[in-house]
């Protein structure tokens, strides 16, 4: 299961990168990026500083987050100072919690690249036509589809956590 996780979460960073550099030469050369409560722009960056930013907040963000996941638990657990007393299943179980979370990183990392890419894809809309503002019930529909997915993500995580190992 990781093998298929981790080679879609790649997929999707290649596509996500690819997505956002590819469709930013679309972009005017001063672009909305920031927006206030009522979905109009209040915030501008330039379009080569857009590019990269996205670049990064689409690819990077969401591959330190998958990393930190998998790998700060194993790091975490090579340092603890338990009694020699401890059984070994404590330790069985505490290694196939931490398998489990690195299983299910690379599923939260695809989450919110999609994420950060829909919201790329809402901001070249804005920026298309004045006034610069966010769509309201696409902007929604993406917040709502992302909560819900989060939330599977979490339901799907507890579940299997709490099988016995």
């Amino acid at each position: 299961m990781r093998r298929t996780s981790l080679a879609v979460f790649v997929l999707l960073l290649v596509a996500a990168a690819a997505c956002i550099v590819n469709t930013t030469g679309q972009l005017p050369a001063r672009i909305a990026s920031h927006f206030g409560s009522d979905h109009r722009a209040n915030g501008w960056m330039t379009r080569e500083f857009y590019r990269w930013f996205m670049f990064a907040f689409a690819t990077l963000l969401p591959g330190v987050i998958v990393a930190a996941i998998a790998t700060l638990p194993r790091i975490l657990t090579r340092t603890r100072n338990l009694s020699p007393r401890v059984s070994r299943e404590v330790f069985a179980r505490s290694d196939a919690a931490i398998a489990t979370l690195a299983d299910h990183a690379p599923w939260l990392g695809c989450l919110l690249s999609a994420f950060i890419v829909g919201l790329h894809y809402m901001i070249l809309d804005a920026s298309a036509i004045p006034p610069r503002a966010l769509p309201d019930n696409a902007f929604l529909a993406l917040m709502a589809a992302f909560l819900g997915l989060l939330a599977v993500w979490v339901f799907t995580l507890w579940a299997r956590l709490r099988q016995p190992h």
